[in-house]
């Protein structure tokens, strides 16, 4: 995940743009940082796209202690730092509730996942 040098040809410009994305710590942050490039630049690419969700997954991993999120094909395998905030009676009962998701034995959480479906799966 890169900002193309055609969208921001400055070198300056593009390191102030990926400072500024790295600060992302939530959707609205980061639906008004898409806003000023695009107000500035025009519509982002994908892969700025991409790096302004990357973000906001980051931020979250870290208030949630989430010490991994690993991709294995169609599958999402998230591991839980100990000292999590996450009460695990309310993970036992989104993976009850949930198709596509399964705690296994070590604790870590996996989730089926398509391109285009709606995360976490229903």
């Amino acid at each position: 995940m890169r900002i193309p040098h055609d969208y921001i040809p400055s070198e300056n410009l593009r390191l102030r743009t990926y400072k500024r994305i790295s600060s992302i710590s939530n959707d609205e942050e980061k639906l008004d940082v898409r806003k000023e490039l695009e107000d500035r630049f025009g519509p982002p690419p994908s892969s700025v796209d991409n790096l302004l969700e990357y973000a906001v997954l980051k931020s979250m991993s870290e208030r949630l202690r989430i010490s991994s999120i690993e991709r294995q094909g169609s599958k999402v395998a998230i591991r839980f730092h100990p000292e999590t905030p996450i009460d695990p009676a309310a993970l036992v009962s989104v993976v009850r509730s949930r198709k596509g998701i399964k705690l296994d034995p070590s604790g870590v959480l996996w989730m089926e996942v398509t391109r285009g479906s709606s995360f976490p799966p229903r």
